[in-house]
């Protein structure tokens, strides 16, 4: 009850607001009509230096829902050669999912996700969730991604580096076929 008659009189350290308005919300569930041409198999829609966009409409499922999957491949770092390249994309994606975090959980909400997987030689990147929002969702985490470069993200990388050297430190309290399989992994990519 102390405390409950200073509660007039506090002053908040930070301001409570209503979240932004969530734009990533389908509201349009129309399923296409069937093309069997365009669900036969992929097609090649455009190709550019370095990319192709290819399209395949799926008639199966008869689900409003898309996915869309980019591959970046790189040799900043010697990327795919060297194990310090692997340990950096994974400290990349870690802090990536951190920073994106609430954009994520607005995802989330709109039944939308993004996958990143960190591959020998490239970083997948993997959104899906209903059609009608999947393109704002796609383009809004381009964008903060492309933001990541000046933002201001010491903490989060500080806080995934410990978590990092945890695992490490912890990795071989394993059991035993967990480490083997660790191993059986890093030999199939050197090789």
């Amino acid at each position: 009850m102390r405390c409950a008659k200073h509660w007039p009189t506090a002053v908040p350290g930070k301001k409570l607001d209503l979240p932004p308005p969530n734009n990533l919300i389908p509201a349009n569930f129309e399923i296409l009509p069937k093309d069997a041409d365009l669900s036969a198999r992929p097609q090649l829609v455009q190709q550019w230096d370095g990319a192709d966009l290819w399209y395949m409409k799926d008639d199966r499922f008869k689900k409003p829902k898309g996915i869309v999957a980019c591959k970046l491949y790189t040799s900043d770092l010697h990327f795919g050669v060297a194990p310090q390249a692997a340990l950096f994309a994974e400290v990349w994606k870690r802090v990536l999912q951190e920073y994106l975090r609430e954009y994520a959980y607005m995802a989330d909400c709109a039944q939308l996700s993004l996958s990143s997987t960190i591959g020998a030689d490239n970083i997948e990147l993997k959104w899906s969730g209903y059609n009608d929002s999947l393109l704002n969702y796609v383009e809004g985490t381009l964008e903060k991604i492309s933001l990541l470069r000046t933002a201001d993200v010491r903490d989060i990388f500080a806080q995934v580096k410990e978590q990092l050297a945890q695992e490490y430190r912890n990795h071989y309290y394993n059991q035993v076929f967990r480490l083997g399989y660790a191993e059986l992994n890093t030999f199939l990519v050197s090789n």
